[in-house]
């Protein structure tokens, strides 16, 4: 009897086990985008970013050992197709991504807008006494313009294309001082990262830029292995920025305005 329970229990351990994975590789942009990422190197810093320390949660969460890999886009698509990674956070949704990305789906096989890491916005800011002709469809409008960004804001190219001329920076105080010296005329940027400016002579116009839902992605090799693990981690990553622990984390992040 003694043996037979501990064969149940050694099979109910195994089957545990097997069903998530002793290890998990994230692969992430090789330049730091704020608030998600810091520089490479600074994982292990007192400010990593909010998605270092969402995928430290998760590893923390379930004992699973995680890999941390830092390269640029093109690379971790390789490594994401080729099954050589199981993750890359974080995208937005496009058809052409499904050629090596998993996103979690409605059971009409859409794409569950439910699931999402965070959403987020770009926005204009320009200074209080000048006010720019954004109408809030077309990117078009600012064209001839000087406008100040982060590096690896994908709102960048696209701003480019519309003729808008786009000088990017590591650092949020250097971009308010260009444009409060008229330097630039606008700034585009990451929701809230410039309103604590607003009350010394910064405009935010209240139609954004753009917005977009960002997921967590999987490889499809780690996906067909790995499913109910994968539904747990989109279910954990929904609106994290939200919860208590991810309000806590923004705090700090906020506080900086930008990565040291």
């Amino acid at each position: 009897m003694c043996k037979m329970l501990l064969l149940a229990l050694l099979t109910a351990s195994n089957l545990a086990a097997a069903s998530q994975p002793a290890e998990i590789r994230v692969c992430f942009e090789d330049k730091p985008v704020y608030p998600l990422y810091n520089l490479p190197g600074k994982e292990d810093s007192k400010y990593p970013g909010i998605l270092v320390d969402f995928v430290r949660h998760i590893s923390k969460k379930y004992g699973v050992k995680l890999n941390l890999l830092r390269r640029p886009p093109a690379a971790c698509r390789v490594l994401m197709k080729n099954g050589s990674v199981d993750v890359y956070g974080i995208v937005s949704y496009n058809p052409e991504r499904e050629e090596w990305a998993i996103y979690p789906r409605l059971p009409n096989g859409e794409v569950d807008s439910g699931s999402i890491f965070n959403k987020s916005g770009y926005f204009l800011y320009s200074r209080q006494d000048k006010i720019l002709p954004w109408d809030g469809k077309n990117l078009s409008t600012l064209k001839g313009l000087r406008i100040g960004s982060s590096d690896g804001y994908s709102i960048n190219d696209e701003l480019k294309q519309a003729g808008a001329n786009v000088e990017t920076f590591k650092s949020l105080k250097a971009m308010y001082t260009r444009l409060m010296e008229k330097q630039l005329d606008g700034l585009a940027l990451h929701s809230n990262r410039m309103d604590t400016k607003l009350k010394t002579g910064v405009r935010k116009y209240e139609i954004p830029l753009k917005m977009k839902d960002y997921y967590f992605t999987f490889s499809k090799a780690f996906h067909d292995n790995q499913k109910e693990f994968c539904e747990k981690i989109w279910k954990d990553s929904v609106l994290f920025e939200e919860s208590e622990e991810g309000r806590k984390l923004m705090a700090i992040y906020e506080a900086i305005e930008d990565f040291p």
